[in-house]
């Protein structure tokens, strides 16, 4: 069973206005896309663009680790391809 994006790790209430925004509601919605595309989709529909901490927040969400915790190779890793 898919948990909501409310139950995910390092989604607040302002994470799950942007995904809710571009249409993802659970879990399995933010696997399937992946952290990059949920990221560009709620860039595109969210009236506040979100931050670039968002992305490694939708990251971290779809690992399972603390924000914290995700390396300084894998936000690069984001950014990059975040950008094309």
């Amino acid at each position: 069973m898919s948990r909501k994006i409310s139950e995910m790790r390092n989604l607040g209430p302002a994470c799950q206005k942007w995904l809710a925004a571009a249409d993802i509601h659970t879990e399995n919605q933010l696997k399937a896309l992946g952290a990059v595309e949920a990221y560009h989709r709620a860039n595109f529909f969210a009236q506040q663009r979100p931050h670039l901490m968002f992305l490694y927040a939708l990251e971290a969400a779809i690992l399972d680790i603390n924000l914290t915790t995700l390396s300084a190779e894998d936000r690069a890793r984001l950014k990059r391809a975040a950008k094309t």
